[in-house]
């Protein structure tokens, strides 16, 4: 299965303005806007933000993905109605959402916030391959032995505290099912699966921009 890299569109011909969304309607501190930063540790127990006072600032245009200033789409994303019925018919991965709204030229519309953790947990280290990165070159060297989520984490620490420039990159990541939306955690992206992608093309959503991944999926059965 091919998967591709999930960004939120940057082309002011199509959001006009960005980000499109940098203040609520409300007072951000009533809203409890401040759990935004904290949104990676949210949990059953998390008094969550209030959703429903998005404000599209002045010459930002409506599209179905929207992009914020508190929140990065590693993270959360704000999605119309039709953008999230048609991911949430496909297999997600550690994903949650909330009902929300959005200000537009004095209207409100329906949306929904949507947030997922990064899958470190669903990834088979022993059978994906790693290998050091250069970011500088952008070019892979040695390969490099990872067992378990702790290990990947311990040993790109080290790449990154060298001073070599150089990360922990995979060329395959082998995961224990067909997810059509995840956050892998080791890549620095949230990817899709090329039948969402195509779904959400075809139907016209905006607001997102592809790039297919530079590494294989394999589900290990």
């Amino acid at each position: 299965m091919k998967y591709f890299i999930l960004r939120n569109e940057t082309d002011s011909r199509i959001i006009g303005k960005y980000p499109q969304v940098e203040e609520l309607k409300v007072d951000f501190q009533k809203a409890r806007g401040d759990q935004f930063a904290e949104i990676n540790n949210w949990d059953e127990n998390t008094e969550l933000p209030d959703f429903d006072h998005f404000l599209l600032k002045k010459g930002a245009k409506l599209t179905d993905a929207i992009n914020s200033s508190f929140v990065s789409i590693m993270s959360g994303m704000i999605l119309s109605q039709k953008a999230y019925e048609i991911i949430v018919n496909y297999k997600l991965a550690l994903v949650e959402s909330r009902p929300a709204k959005v200000y537009f030229l004095g209207q409100s519309h329906r949306y929904c916030f949507v947030w997922y953790k990064a899958a470190f947990d669903l990834i088979d280290y022993k059978n994906s391959k790693f290998y050091t990165y250069s970011t500088t070159k952008q070019a892979f060297g040695n390969e490099v032995a990872v067992a378990s989520a702790i290990e990947f984490r311990e040993k790109n620490l080290e790449l990154l505290k060298s001073g070599k420039m150089e990360k922990l990159y995979p060329k395959i990541v082998s995961v224990n099912d067909n997810y059509d939306f995840i956050h892998l955690g080791i890549t620095g992206h949230l990817s899709c699966s090329e039948n969402l992608k195509n779904h959400l093309e075809t139907e016209g959503i905006t607001g997102f921009r592809f790039k297919e991944v530079n590494y294989s999926v394999v589900i290990n059965q």
